[in-house]
């Protein structure tokens, strides 16, 4: 997934309230760096709720088509069906 423009500060708000106090853990694909260094996993709460996948239903950010991971279609799928 990649931010919106225009959206980004929204979406650190989001994660901030959601994981504030909670235990989180990241999971890892292939890809664990893009282009520019960034770190790409996703995140879950202790709970599993699967944090990457609010951000999309919510429209803070979108499906990255840039190159093929594990959720792509998961991803794509709760994009397509938040229009």
């Amino acid at each position: 997934m990649k931010p919106i423009k225009g959206k980004v500060f929204d979406a650190k708000q989001f994660i901030a309230k959601k994981t504030k106090g909670r235990k989180v853990f990241l999971k890892y694909d292939a890809i664990e760096f893009d282009n520019n260094k960034n770190r790409l996993c996703y995140l879950y709460l202790k709970s599993k709720t699967f944090i990457n996948t609010h951000l999309i239903k919510i429209r803070l950010a979108k499906t990255d088509n840039s190159f093929d991971y594990k959720k792509y279609k998961r991803f794509l799928k709760y994009e397509e069906s938040s229009v």
